[in-house]
């Protein structure tokens, strides 16, 4: 049946009508191109300053602790605040975004991280450091680097996958390019004089945030004189009811009486719309983390989501879910003692922060397979540069290193990204054998007694790395689904952010106590291969079953609340008039 064929359906509650086409009069279609480049541009020099500058900090490990005279685990401490705290705040920052848009959440969080590096360069003693530097620096790299991500999901579908990778090459090419800077600055100005120099860099941040135009929609609402139309998700009901089958209104709906086969991956959508208030407006379709794969970095046609539909129009209807808002509905106890956060904030932060998903035993693999691996991961970032120069190796070729480290990921992201279009179903073992040689990179550096092997494992671990942290997302769609995306993006970011906090002062403490790195990095090439085989643990065939059982089970539960709800409201099918 053609589209013009199709008939409209809708939903009568009391005063008002909810219609699947007055979304699209709303929502906004990503251009795929146009003005979208310029965001690319935006996001990829965003990616350039936050990464370059965060991982590049190994180069002021020797200059820190010889100045404050401190240990090596306390000094990085600095280092892995910066890069854990805006991995730790996502889910926040992501609140933010949702409420005030991209281009002002990044201009302030490039002017918070400016101040904190200005800050930085006058303190006194580590602790204020840690403060400044890390804390405070890692606020406001967070609120650069998450709308960065953000916008270009919301000005791409079919070419997100392109666009995000070209965006995420900018992790890369910060590495390579600030690590000489950072050395060439200690060289020629002192440390505090470097930290106002960057300070300087990160301001640019505010001029990409700027760049940043709010997406929006390319029609007018249009409005009846008696009916008012109110754009929401695809209907519960559209969703269940088998053709042929009506509801009357103060009937009673049940499984088998009108509901036909539920996807696991809509269902949580279709509650939503259920719930959805009348009030809804424009303004409430524009919130980017209403968009449900808003963190898939593959193109959206490899979803299965997408390929269910006709259009671009239609499939963007069905992953936008529409805030909720009804009256007298029961929210998470903790807003009771958070009166004063805007709504959007509120709903992002209990879809981010369900902890519900925990009871998915996928996920938990994923989870502690991740915190494992980002206690190694910062390992060599921090800990690289200052192992070369005690093995009597130059300071300008020990960090060199870093910036080998970053071009060899730039090549892995793009490696990465074409495999997983071109493999499709295979993203977990490309992910699962990159964290292999991540680990087995680490776990040889000890073994490494001249500069020409340290650049090896520098490439290896680069390249590996790269594709580890770029198929995130993809992995996660593809194990637990579009719905859950959001939500499991949002924990894993908070526990990759703790273990990366914790993962080089650990090391540094063993650095401490034995003299010598190799432990050092027998450990953190110990604990990402570790990581590695929770991850392989996915492909059993018993955890795939146990994980399907759960998922199942929780379809059930919310068919049954879907029913109750549509029961309690009244809502039932606007059948046509028949003559008696």
């Amino acid at each position: 049946m053609s589209k013009s064929q199709e008939p409209t359906k809708k939903i009568k509650s009391e005063d008002s009508i909810y219609s699947e086409g007055d979304l699209s009069d709303f929502l906004p279609v990503p251009p795929d191109g146009g003005y979208g480049w310029v965001i690319v541009f935006a996001s990829f020099v965003c990616n350039v300053i936050v990464d370059g500058i965060g991982y590049s900090f190994g180069i002021f490990l020797s200059e820190f602790v010889e100045y404050f005279d401190e240990t090596r685990s306390k000094v990085s401490l600095v280092g892995s605040l910066l890069c854990g705290v805006y991995m730790c705040v996502g889910p926040i920052v992501s609140g933010l975004t949702n409420t005030f848009g991209c281009r002002v959440v990044t201009i302030a969080g490039s002017t918070i991280a400016t101040v904190a590096f200005v800050l930085a360069g006058f303190s006194p003693n580590i602790t204020i450091l840690m403060l400044t530097y890390g804390v405070m620096g890692g606020i406001g790299f967070g609120m650069i680097y998450l709308p960065s991500i953000v916008s270009v999901g919301y000005y791409f579908d079919r070419k997100r996958a392109m666009a995000t990778g070209m965006v995420v090459c900018g992790t890369g090419v910060g590495t390579f390019i600030f690590s000489p800077i950072t050395e060439a600055l200690l060289e020629t100005f002192h440390w505090r004089n470097a930290l106002l120099i960057m300070a300087g860099i990160i301001f640019n941040g505010c001029v990409c945030g700027m760049l940043m135009r709010p997406l929006e929609s390319s029609k007018k609402k249009k409005t009846k004189n008696v009916e008012e139309n109110i754009p929401v998700t695809e209907s519960a009901l559209d969703l269940f009811i088998e053709p042929g089958k009506e509801c009357k209104k103060n009937s009673s709906l049940t499984e088998s009486s009108c509901m036909g086969p539920s996807p696991s991956n809509e269902l949580e959508g279709s509650k939503n719309s259920v719930e959805s208030s009348k009030s809804v407006d424009k303004a409430d379709c524009l919130q980017p983390m209403c968009r449900k794969d808003i963190f898939y970095s593959g193109s959206v046609v490899n979803i299965r989501e997408y390929k269910s539909h006709t259009s671009m129009t239609s499939y963007t209807a069905s992953v936008t879910t529409i805030p909720r808002a009804v009256k007298g509905e029961p929210e998470c106890r903790l807003w009771k003692y958070c009166p004063c956060l805007p709504k959007p904030i509120k709903d992002v932060l209990q879809q981010m922060l369900d902890v519900s998903i925990l009871t998915n035993l996928s996920f938990i693999l994923i989870c502690l397979g991740n915190v494992l691996a980002m206690l190694g991961f910062y390992v060599p970032y921090v800990y690289l540069v200052d192992k070369a120069t005690l093995q009597g190796i130059d300071k300008h070729r020990a960090a060199f290193l870093l910036s080998v480290i970053g071009i060899t990921s730039t090549f892995g992201r793009v490696v990465s990204g074409i495999m997983a279009d071109c493999i499709r179903g295979r993203n977990l073992i490309i992910n699962n054998f990159a964290m292999v040689f991540a680990g087995a990179a680490v776990l040889l550096t000890p073994f490494c007694e001249n500069y020409e092997s340290l650049c090896v494992v520098a490439t290896v671990y680069g390249l590996s790395t790269a594709a580890y942290t770029s198929l995130t997302s993809i992995i996660l769609c593809d194990l637990l689904g579009l719905e859950k995306l959001t939500n499991a993006f949002g924990l894993l970011s908070m526990s990759r952010g703790i273990s990366g906090i914790i993962g080089p002062p650990l090391a540094g403490a063993v650095f401490q106590a034995t003299g010598h790195y190799d432990v050092s990095f027998f450990l953190g090439g110990g604990l990402f291969l570790l990581g590695a085989g929770f991850h392989f643990l996915l492909h059993l065939t018993c955890v795939k079953r146990l994980s399907l059982k759960k998922v199942k089970s929780q379809d059930r539960r919310m068919i049954s609340k879907i029913s109750i709800k549509m029961e309690d409201e009244k809502i039932c099918v606007d059948e046509k008039p028949t003559t008696p």
